[in-house]
């Protein structure tokens, strides 16, 4: 007989806990990239002429965007929000949890280095941060997923 408080079986796999690995990887994903991409796209999305951030426009010059409103909506909704469904994924330890990680990471990268290509500035500080980050994500739920498969 299940109790009240029990997960329903397709939400959570019996005995699985989570790793070290995948705590550090929800805070990566929690404490770190959420908060930054959210008031990042904030600041871009409420001020496409990219003032509020410091950022001149001419650095959009070889893009398709005119402003930094599409750009700032993305960083918000991807990296923003997407960050914290990793994270209420993985407390409610869902199976998915560790590839959506992964997918956060890479998407994380992808998108740094589509940056790059595009706005042709580099940051010495927030672009490694985030090259780190994504590769964070990436490795940790690569760690994360061989340890619960070792498990079973």
């Amino acid at each position: 007989m299940r109790g009240i408080t029990s997960p329903a079986p397709r939400m959570r796999s019996p005995g699985r806990h989570l790793p070290a690995i995948a705590w550090l990887t929800l805070g990566v994903a929690g404490i770190i990239l959420g908060p930054a991409a959210l008031a990042g796209g904030w600041l871009l999305a409420s001020s496409p002429d990219g003032s509020a951030m410091q950022m001149p426009l001419h650095w959009l010059e070889h893009t398709p965007f005119p402003d930094y409103l599409i750009p700032g909506l993305i960083l918000l909704g991807v990296f923003g929000i997407g960050s914290y469904i990793v994270v209420v994924a993985g407390l409610l330890r869902l199976e998915a949890t560790p590839y959506l990680a992964f997918a956060l990471g890479a998407g994380q990268l992808i998108w740094i280095g589509v940056q790059l290509a595009m706005i042709r500035t580099w940051h010495p500080v927030m672009h490694p941060l985030l090259i780190a980050v994504g590769a964070a994500l990436i490795g940790g739920s690569a760690l994360w997923w061989r340890t619960w498969h070792r498990s079973h």
